[in-house]
């Protein structure tokens, strides 16, 4: 059997019986328990990344900022914010879901979430906190929260303020 086309060199070759299966390699390590994995339309945050060249739903591509991927991400998106600490506020948006990975952190002089009429989803091991403000304001719309921390350190404000709407908060 011969083929110059794919074997510059003329010579003639002819394949053999495969050879028998190696050992099995060592088992990895088992992942984080209850750790979610998110497929699909998820943005992704580090302070390694920049929001100028940042691009959606790309893994390596990240957004700086939490606001620049808030404001690129539509209703059903994911935010994935990786660890470090952020000073924002105002991160609500309908329809979204946040993951804060162990050791993300947001410290700020505002209210973090001001809920009106979104709907979210605040998932992970983030901690929150505020000088001025609550973590979260809720006045009519739907928030479930699972984090790490909450605490608001101003003697004028709670952690969580709720008004309206529905409140869930989970901390692990």
């Amino acid at each position: 059997m011969s083929c110059h086309d794919c074997n510059p060199t003329g010579l003639s070759y002819i394949a053999g019986p495969a050879g028998p299966a190696g050992p099995q390699g060592p088992q990895g390590e088992p992942g984080a328990s209850g750790a979610s994995v998110y497929i699909g339309k998820t943005l992704y945050v580090s302070t390694l990344g920049d929001d100028a060249t940042a691009v959606p739903y790309s893994v390596g591509a990240h957004y700086r900022t939490i606001t620049a991927a808030k404001t690129a991400a539509a209703s059903g998106d994911v935010v994935v914010v990786f660890p470090d600490v952020y000073a924002e506020s105002g991160l609500q948006k309908d329809g979204i879901k946040y993951y804060f990975m162990p050791g993300a952190s947001v410290n700020t002089s505002a209210t973090i979430f001001d809920i009106t009429t979104e709907t979210m989803i605040i998932d992970g091991h983030g901690d929150f906190i505020t000088s001025s403000g609550s973590v979260v304001a809720n006045s009519g719309g739907t928030i479930q929260i699972a984090a790490k921390s909450m605490s608001s350190t101003s003697n004028a404000s709670a952690a969580v303020y709720t008004t309206g709407g529905t409140t869930t908060v989970n901390l692990q």
